[in-house]
This record gives structure tokens, sequence and C-alpha cells, in this order.
């Protein structure tokens, strides 16, 4: 077998950039030149290699565990660095104490964050009793004004809030995660303040020069209800999204490496390529708010948010549980009316039994019943198409498509304790475990798009390279190869997906493969001068993933996947032009994207055998 002249594997990448593992250098030099640019969806989120969903993160707050340093604020208060091991084992934890005999409040203020108004920011940070039990969380303007939140009160002795909004998650040796939430109403500098109290639980007091103190480490400010895996900082913000932690408070073109594999099984890292699109369901992590209130009163006093009960998709604590109380004859259930056209759409939310194994999911008056102990759908309604993705850890991505909904439709999760039976008598304390809505214009279901008050959208992913890997390309004859895999299996969608392409730039000129709308045909694609040689392939219907390869040479070209010819050609031919630009996951024009997982890639400049081929792409 020849070797390629460009070879992409989702496995070397930097900041705007996708390396080609055979780099084309370009004479007389030695740079590379087969290296893709990537514009990376922004709002968008991945399927990690530990098999959690995962969405680009900044910790916005500086000197993150540097709660010594002379630049944070200290009020009737000292801190004495790196005196006790952190959560993290290392010996980088501090000693928080109060330090004056005058009466009042002990605080530390941590670094400016420029706060943006209407954006739900979640504050963090690790703390362990010490001769004190409590600290208290607020993120507000230093003049005590509006711009902020918190005021949440955290007992390090029994792992509870006592007081507020927010989160605490025990850990190893004591130490917990607490965390306050909200939402800012103007924008503005916003600092942390973490206050301690005494041992009698009082914020002001006298102090006693150290006999009151805790220890606290890894301070984190970020947008979202919740927080995210710990990012350190020292004197700059950082971002991490895509195994990869970034300086600066935007990690731009990182390309998305998604691990997702059927089953609940962690796959290997694949290029996840998607469309723009717009989640429309709000609060999508939080079903206590734009969820119909007025039916959260079908629900027992077990309903719990931001539950500990479990793990949620994040591996955090943000899923919500829901229980049906004791009223019978009633549906157990939570509606959301959307903002929305006519159209198709889709409707997802990940679910997990809790005590209850099915749920009822619906868009407007039609929808299907899914079997919560194994994905399995046990009914739908006429109009609908329903599927589910196993997450692990009993969550299901529970998922119905419409082909035709009205403008405005309501959206509904249902609690069912007997399949198909919506009405019923629930125990007071079992239910479903819910988070993750979304409710797209689609006939799929995409990668999941957090929201809190306002629709949010995705942009589109790009990744290409043009200009000098020209000469990675074939000019007169070439092999362009593709391994791709379809969560769900291939499907039937209503556009064009394209999955890789070279051209000149211009319809004119270009070889592809590509998915044609409404069909699950694997296409190749030749054009010369404007004039279709190949446009034709063959169904592979289901099928979770293919090896696909065309090779052209004038009056000899074919397109092979998993091994079985697909189509093929004799038309003598040859491009106008030169062909100087490849695309991964979309078309040259950087539309049609595939909204599926590209595993690998490559060119070759000569037209391979048909045995070749077979072998390749088996």
């Amino acid at each position: 077998m020849p070797t390629p002249s460009l070879l992409i594997v989702p496995a070397r990448f930097k900041t705007g950039t996708l390396y080609s593992q055979i780099p084309v250098p370009v004479a007389p030099s030695t740079s590379s030149v087969g290296d893709f640019t990537v514009t990376r969806a922004t709002s968008a989120t991945r399927v990690n290699a530990s098999g959690l969903i995962e969405s680009a993160k900044t910790n916005l707050v500086l000197r993150s565990e540097e709660f010594d340093n002379a630049s944070i604020f200290k009020q009737r208060s000292s801190v004495s660095g790196n005196t006790i091991a952190a959560p993290d084992g290392n010996l980088t934890a501090d000693t928080y104490s109060d330090i004056t005999s005058v009466a009042g409040s002990h605080f530390i203020r941590l670094s400016d964050v420029s706060a943006v108004s209407g954006t739900t920011y979640a504050v963090s940070v690790f703390a362990k009793a010490g001769a004190s039990n409590r600290i208290e969380l607020s993120f507000r303007a230093n003049n005590e004004g509006a711009i902020g939140f918190g005021e949440t009160v955290f007992d390090l002795a029994s792992g509870v809030i006592v007081n507020g909004t927010g989160s605490i998650i025990a850990l190893s040796n004591n130490w917990y995660r607490c965390t306050s939430v909200g939402t800012v109403n103007a924008s503005g500098t916003s600092n942390v303040f973490c206050y301690l109290y005494n041992s009698a639980n009082q914020k002001s007091y006298t102090g006693t020069s150290g006999t009151n103190n805790v220890f606290i480490w890894g301070a984190q400010v970020e947008e979202g209800s919740s927080a995210s895996e710990y990012i350190p900082t020292t004197t700059v913000a950082r971002t991490r999204f895509a195994g990869v932690t970034v300086d600066g408070t935007v990690a731009s073109g990182i390309p998305r490496l998604d691990y997702f594999a059927s089953g609940g099984v962690v796959g290997c890292p694949a290029l996840l390529v998607e469309p723009s699109g717009q989640n429309l369901a709000l609060q999508s992590e939080n079903y206590g708010t734009t969820w119909s209130p007025n039916q959260l009163l079908a629900f027992g006093s077990g309903s719990v948010l931001n539950t500990t009960g479990t793990l949620d998709p994040y591996g955090t604590n943000v899923a919500d549980l829901i229980v049906a109380n004791t009223v019978s004859g009633v549906q157990h259930r939570i509606d959301q009316t959307t903002t929305s056209a006519s159209g198709s759409y889709t409707f997802s939310v990940f679910v997990k039994a809790a005590g209850y194994n099915f749920t009822w999911l619906r868009i407007g008056t039609v929808g299907a019943f899914f079997n919560l102990s194994n994905g399995a759908i046990t009914g739908t309604s006429a109009g609908i198409v329903a599927s589910s993705q196993n997450f692990g850890n009993g969550w299901f991505r529970c998922i119905i498509s419409k082909a035709s909904s009205s403008a405005n439709e309501v959206l509904r999760i249902n609690i069912i304790q007997t399949d198909g039976v919506t009405d019923f008598a629930g125990d007071g304390t079992s239910g479903i475990y819910v988070f993750g809505a979304q409710y797209e214009l689609n006939t799929v279901a995409t990668s999941y798009i957090p929201t809190t008050f306002a629709a949010v959208t995705r942009n589109a992913d790009v990744i290409s390279v043009s200009g000098a890997v020209s000469g990675a390309i074939g000019q007169t004859e070439g092999t362009i190869y593709a391994e791709v895999t379809f969560a769900g299996g291939l499907t039937s969608r209503p556009t064009t997906r394209q999955i890789m392409n070279i051209s000149d730039g211009t319809d004119n000129n270009r070889v592809a493969i590509y998915i044609a709308d409404n069909t699950t045909i694997i296409f190749g694609f030749i054009t010369a001068n404007g004039s279709n040689l190949l446009n034709n392939g063959a169904s592979f219907a289901g099928v979770a993933s293919a090896k696909i390869a065309i090779a052209y040479k004038s009056a000899d070209y074919a397109i092979y996947v998993n091994g079985v010819v697909a189509a093929s050609g004799t038309t003598a031919f040859s491009f106008a032009t030169t062909l100087n630009q490849v695309t991964i996951g979309s078309r040259h024009n950087f539309i049609g994207q595939l909204n599926d997982r590209i595993r690998a890639a490559a060119l070759y400049t000569t037209r391979l055998t048909n045995a070749q081929l077979a072998a390749l792409t088996t």
C-alpha cells in the first residue's frame, strides 16, 4: 500500500490548528502545509475520554490557589499559604484565619471579574473545616451594589447548605467543593468574597487572632449553572476544552474530539463536525424555573433540584430528581412552551430511572414512551420518530423528532410508572432524574447546548486547508479516504452531509464523499470542468461506521465502502484548474456539515488499485 501524501488522525492539535500526521513540506523549506485550520463551534459540547459531556469552560478568577498573595484583599483575616494537602494531594491548600480583636465580618476578596448582565455564574471553592465549620460565598461588586449575588452559607461539618443557592459536594479527607450560583443583573466588575464564620457560627464577631480558621483551595468563577472540572489559574484566566488547557479567556479553534460510542462505552477520539444549531428549550438543566411551575405541584416533596443522588452526564450534581406525588388519576409531568416557528423539530432529554423505569416525551400532543432500564422505545405516536443513546451510568438521551411542528409547541416530560399508562398515583418517593433538555430545528439530536434564560446558538465547525496543499492532492489521479462513525447508525436526514472534499474552491472541479439528503446512500462525486462524472453510491442504512475511499484517474474511477465497490466509471476527464483545497466534514464552501464523527482522513497522489481500495476500506 502506498504511503499517504496527507494523513489526519484526531491526535495532534493546538489552538486553531489540526496537524497532519504526514505533513507536506514546501520546497525548499521544511514547513508543513498539510495542517488544517479549525473554526470550532462555540457554545458546543463533546463527550470526553471519561464518557462525560464537556463544554469549554474558563476560570475567570486569577491566582486560584494563592489566597495568601498580596493582591488578594483580606479584611480582619490572614492566610498562610501551603499549609495542608489539597484535594489533589499536593501541599498547596491554605489556612484562612481571623486576626483582629475588632468586631465585624472577616473575609477575603479575590481578583476582579468582568460580569455580564443577565449571565449566570457558578462561584466555587474547595474548603475543609478547621476550628470553624462555616464559610460564606458571594459574588458582587466591591461597593456591595446590585451586580452580583450570593450569601450562600456552607456547613463544613455536616456538608449542607445553610442558606442560599448552590451545591456542596463531599470529597475525600473531609474536603468539600462549595458552589454558589446566581445571575447578575448589571454589567460591571464583581469579586468573589469568602467570609469566615466563628465556632459559634456567627458571621460578624470579634476575632481572636487565629482561633477561628478553615482550609481553602481552588477558587473558580465560570459561566453556567454548575461548577465544572477545576481549572487552576495564576496571573491569567484559563480555558479548558477537548482535553487541553489554554491560557487566555478564549480557547479558539480547538477541534472537538468526541469519544461517544453506542452502548454507553467510551470510544476512540473522533472529530465531531456539526452545522450551526440552536437550543430553544430554556433552563435546560433547571426544571424548577421555566418548566411550568404549576405542573410542579403534581410532584412529590421528595423532588430535588441539583440532586446528589446521582452523578449527571457532566459527572457533577446538577441533574434534578423529579418525584411523583400520591395524587391519583393525574399526570406527573413538567412542561415548557417554546418560542419557535413551524417546522421539523427534535426534542431530546437525558433521563435516568429513579424508582420508576419509564418516561413519556411529547412535542405538543404526540410523543414516545421510553424504557429507562434499557433505552428501548416502547410506543410512538403517528408523526414521531424516536431513538435513544446510552450515555452510561443509567443515563439515556431520549430523542423524539416531529416532521411538522406548530409554532410555540409545548414540550412535556412525564414520569411513567407502568409502560403506556400516563395517569397514576405515585408513592411520593419514586420518580426520574432529568438533565439537559434540548429543542432544535432539526430532524436529529445534535450535541448538547446548555441554556439558562435564553436560547443559545452553536455556530458551525469548519476544518479546512488550502493553497500549497495542492502538492498533496493528486491532480491527474489520486485517492481520498475517510473513516466515519454514525451515532445511532447511518439514518436518512433531510440535508446533504459532506464527509470529505478536495476542490479548486468551486463547484466546477472537485472530488467528494457525501451522504445525499433523505437517503442512507454514501456517494462518491467527481466533477471536472463543470461536468459531473461520478455521482453514485450504495445504501448503508443503520451501519454504525464506514471506511470510504474514492480513487480517480481519467477513464478509471471507483468508490469503495467497507470493502465493497459502491460505484465506478470509465469516462475520460481532466481537471480544468489546480485542486488546492481540502475540507473535512463540510463542502468546499463550508456548508453541509456531516453532523457525525470522523476518525481518520487521508489523501494519496495515485489511484489505488481496486484490491488496495478493498483492503483499505475493509
